[in-house]
């Protein structure tokens, strides 16, 4: 019987033993579940506050380069509209100038006719229309700038 005593006296303690250990699992997963809560209500406060950290920096660099965009565009349409006018005024003068060549040409054929024999004349003329035609052309070159200046913008 000492065997059976034994026996019995060891399952004794090993069921004590285990209702011990039931007690003690059950007080360990209350604290761990309380620290794995605060765990990740920390994480997640963590992410929550760096998310809108970084949504506000977003929306801060969004908002300046809409701002400089802004600008931009608005110096380069005041550079536009300036080259148009210059364009505008350039066109009138070649148109001015081109009259004038017109009207100096006529006069020169009209006073060949009439002045077969003055060379003076001839050359005064002659010149007046050399230099209406290098007018002419500095104005072409500097139109054709400026339309180049604004086919770039």
């Amino acid at each position: 019987m000492d065997s059976y005593n034994s026996h019995v006296s060891k399952e004794y303690v090993l069921e004590s033993t285990r209702r011990d250990k039931k007690k003690t699992l059950k007080k360990i997963p209350t604290y761990v579940i309380i620290s794995l809560l605060v765990w990740v209500a920390l994480v997640l406060g963590g992410i929550y506050i760096a998310k809108t950290y970084v949504d506000k920096t977003f929306l801060k660099q969004t908002e300046q380069v809409k701002k400089s965009n802004a600008q931009l565009i608005e110096t380069i349409s005041e550079e536009l509209n300036t080259t148009r006018e210059e364009m505008l005024a350039l066109q009138k003068e070649l148109s001015a100038v081109q009259e004038e060549l017109d009207s100096v040409k006529d006069e020169l054929q009209q006073t060949g006719k009439t002045v077969a024999g003055s060379n003076s004349s001839k050359i005064v003329l002659t010149d007046r229309v050399l230099e209406l035609d290098k007018q002419i052309g500095d104005l072409r070159k500097q139109l054709k700038k400026l339309e180049d200046a604004a086919r770039v913008y």
